[in-house]
């Protein structure tokens, strides 16, 4: 059988012949998932983003609960972060796995489902901290942030910020390795990455070519799923998306100071930053739910609504009740507008009345939020 397999040859141009290399089969899974931890390169983040995607290893075998307080009901392969944030979650099969491409998709979205819902900051770099066995945590994270090539890179603390956005906004990328993608595999993965915008859904053969007689072995990785349509879609929808540097570059001077306050508290209320094509909303995890609930909206060149979706509180009379406190809290800056919004145009006598007001809106729905629980 041995004449099937492909080959490889190395040439070296001092000796005599070419050195051939034999396709072989992974003995084990854990073979490529250790490959995979040691040399994170093996993903080719040239083939998967432009500019290539860099990885951070988080960790292997990360246990992923089903539930809040669930100490981890499956467990991962690995999990990566690249250099935007984005949560990264690689499963690895051998092409000899039995079991059906469905099954290993189903399990693949039960890790990404959960994980987004249930995992927390504090878990994933406590899980990073634990697996830094070569470095230092800060040193290995300094290390990944500053390349060295003269760029501004993320502060440890905005990067992190940057991965609870991502993952309370559900983008991430689910990445499936083998030493070969069957063909059903490969029409379930363009299939997903076509039709889910924040998520991307990719494959990567790792083949191995070893030399008969020899440790010497070859590793080529190759990715499937990235389809032209999948490529199109995604890239539509980022570039109907501002950026929160274009939000700021959009802003009025007077209302400036408002949102930089305003995003650097956010974080400790566990609210995070949804970009829009016009402007962004603030939202709040339903844990309930598992859903994400918007609390205000905000507009250049200075307009903040205050709003508090369905998707957050079913009660009408408590959105109600929720609104006239803020409203009240504000001064009366912020106006009754629509059944259960209210809202204002910043300026520099209004501002800190308003922030103050609205941080403190935002506090009652995260606890009314965490009642639904």
């Amino acid at each position: 059988m041995s004449e099937n397999k492909s080959k490889i040859f190395l040439l070296n141009e001092s000796e005599p012949g070419l050195v051939l290399l034999t396709e072989t089969a992974y003995e084990k899974e854990a073979h490529l998932q250790d490959y995979l931890a040691r040399y994170p390169d093996l993903l080719p983040g040239d083939q998967i983003g432009s500019p290539a995607r860099r990885w951070l290893f988080i960790s292997r075998e990360l246990g992923v609960p089903d539930s809040k307080d669930s100490g981890g009901k499956w467990s991962l392969d690995h999990l990566f972060l690249d250099q935007d944030g984005m949560p990264t979650f690689v499963e690895c099969k051998r092409s000899t796995d039995t079991r059906g491409r469905r099954e290993v998709v189903a399990q693949m979205l039960d890790y990404a489902a959960n994980g987004v819902a249930y995992w927390t900051i504090d878990h994933i770099t406590k899980a990073f901290e634990a697996g830094c066995t070569d470095k230092l945590p800060p040193d290995k994270l300094d290390e990944f942030l500053n390349q060295g090539d003269g760029l501004t890179y993320p502060t440890p603390d905005e990067f992190w910020q940057k991965v609870h956005e991502n993952l309370v906004a559900r983008r991430i990328r689910l990445i499936f390795v083998a030493d070969k993608i069957q063909p059903e595999l490969k029409r379930l993965v363009e299939f997903l990455n076509e039709e889910m915008l924040n998520v991307e859904v990719l494959a990567v053969e790792i083949r191995q070519y070893q030399r008969t007689g020899s440790s010497q072995r070859v590793l080529v990785p190759d990715l499937v799923g990235a389809t032209t349509l999948a490529r199109s879609v995604k890239d539509r929808s980022r570039l109907t998306r501002i950026d929160r540097d274009g939000f700021m570059a959009r802003v009025s001077d007077a209302a400036r100071p408002f949102y930089e306050d305003l995003f650097a508290a956010l974080p400790k209320l566990g609210a995070v930053v949804e970009l829009g094509t016009k402007g962004l909303s603030i939202r709040m995890q339903n844990p309930a739910l598992g859903k994400l609930a918007t609390v205000a909206y905000c507009y250049p060149p200075d307009e903040f609504q205050y709003y508090v979706d369905t998707t957050g509180l079913a009660s009408d009379t408590e959105r109600g009740t929720l609104r006239e406190r803020v409203i009240t809290e504000s001064g009366g800056a912020l106006v009754k507008t629509g059944q259960y919004m209210a809202k204002c145009n910043l300026n520099s006598m209004n501002r800190a009345l308003v922030l103050r007001a609205a941080l403190d809106a935002f506090m009652r729905v995260r606890d009314a939020l965490a009642k639904l629980a």
